[in-house]
């Protein structure tokens, strides 16, 4: 059976349409990551100064919050990101919402009746 509709994997394979699941997992880690890392900067130098440290502690304080709250804060944008990549493409949603149900009523270009 050949059907004249394209799945919405197949239409987010295409290529040029839309970045892939890697690329998209990768943007939601670098940008967890970055504001991770500011939201860790701020706090660990707030931390720091209102403890008393200053100079080499401040520093490895503020260091460490940063890659701590940038790595977590990355990891949970990357598992987010990797979630909604297999989300359908909004062109073809309203398609397989009407077609779910019985894949046979789908408009196909030639079906065999045996």
């Amino acid at each position: 059976v050949s059907c004249s509709f394209m799945s919405h994997r197949q239409v987010a394979q295409r290529p040029g349409q839309q970045p892939s699941c890697l690329q998209k997992a990768w943007m939601g880690f670098l940008m967890g990551s970055m504001v991770g890392s500011a939201f860790g900067l701020i706090l660990g130098g707030t931390m720091g100064l209102r403890g008393g440290l200053r100079g080499k502690e401040l520093l490895r304080l503020v260091g460490k919050s940063a890659l701590q709250s940038g790595g977590a804060f990355g990891g949970f944008m990357t598992v987010g990101s990797v979630i909604r990549c297999d989300e359908v493409d909004p062109r073809q949603q309203k398609h397989i919402h009407e077609n779910w149900w019985n894949i046979d009523k789908a408009p196909c270009i030639h079906k065999s009746t045996n």
